[in-house]
């Protein structure tokens, strides 16, 4: 489902759907997501999820640096948070998405636009996991195809 901002009102732009249904399925993920940054306030918000059990995602906005999507946005480079980290519980305790989703291991890399983060590609699971180094590398690839796709999006907006 993709959305159009906080609003909650579903897209027509299919492809960015499809696109992401398609991330979900390679790396067999449970939850997946676009998170894109508004260039209007500074704000990041989640536009397109598929696999989500609630709403809740809709009334989720953060800022760089808050949240697993502004921890991408602000470095600027992929986040794993799986079974390989110690601190996972409290991980877990700390992002509401982990919480309202109740996600065990969390895969996010940044989607470019001229060399700035405009946005967050996100998967998880709801079970325990660890990334392997080749599907960090293939959800950034994913997410530089999927670049093109956020653009034309944002343009609408």
């Amino acid at each position: 489902m993709c959305l159009r901002g906080a609003s909650g009102v579903v897209s027509d732009y299919s492809p960015l759907a499809n696109a992401l249904e398609t991330y979900r399925e390679m790396l067999e993920l449970d939850y997946a997501a676009i998170a894109k940054v508004d260039e209007r306030d500074n704000q990041i918000r989640y536009e397109c999820v598929t696999g989500n059990r609630t709403n809740r995602h809709v009334h989720f906005v953060n800022r760089p640096g808050n949240g697993i999507a502004g921890h991408v946005v602000r470095h600027g480079r992929p986040a794993v948070y799986d079974r390989n980290r110690p601190d996972l519980p409290d991980l877990k305790m700390k992002y509401p998405i982990m919480l309202a989703e109740k996600l065990e291991a969390v895969l996010a890399v940044p989607i470019f636009h001229d060399e700035i983060v405009s946005g967050v590609l996100l998967g998880a699971v709801r079970r325990e996991r660890a990334f392997l180094d080749e599907e960090v590398d293939l959800a950034k690839r994913h997410a530089e195809e999927m670049a093109p796709l956020l653009r034309i999006v944002n343009a609408r907006a």
